[in-house]
């Protein structure tokens, strides 16, 4: 579990030796975040003592609060992951629980976890809208468009 409480890894028959561990640490400083996406809550960094049992079939579980989520985004809410390796962040397959205000995907090593919510528009090939307004509650158009004032 994470130091505020926010994140928890969950995994079945993790044989740990004394010494082995795995930490979930809160990041202040996201690298590379996507200006497409709304960061919901905190980062969390995933590190791995020498020989620490292999995470395959654990999961990583968010708690958020409401609040922490834009007006409408919260259907929109995933998990993404940063490998050590890479610059670019990668969505995982999200299990959504709106209503106790959970996210849970598979866990995938160390590297950097994190709960965004950005609106999906699909693109259907040649003629597709440029301009599209996904939100899922009503504002007048003053207010639609300020964010762009």
């Amino acid at each position: 579990m994470s130091g505020d409480g926010q994140a928890i890894l969950f995994g079945q028959n993790l044989d740990f030796a004394e010494g082995e561990f795995y930490t979930l640490q809160s990041v202040t400083r996201v690298p590379f975040a996507p200006g497409w996406a709304t960061v919901v809550g905190q980062a969390y960094r995933l590190l791995r003592s020498a020989n620490a049992p292999n995470l395959a079939g654990t999961f990583i579980s968010f708690n958020y609060l409401g609040g922490q989520v834009p007006p409408g985004g919260e259907d929109w809410l995933r998990v993404y992951y940063l490998s050590p390796m890479t610059t670019t962040w990668r969505q995982l397959p999200a299990t959504l629980d709106t209503y106790y205000n959970i996210a849970s995907a598979p866990t995938q090593g160390e590297g950097l976890y994190m709960l965004m919510s950005s609106f999906e528009i699909p693109l259907y090939g040649p003629g597709w809208d440029l301009f599209a307004y996904p939100l899922q509650v009503t504002k007048t158009v003053t207010q639609a468009l300020l964010s762009i004032d």
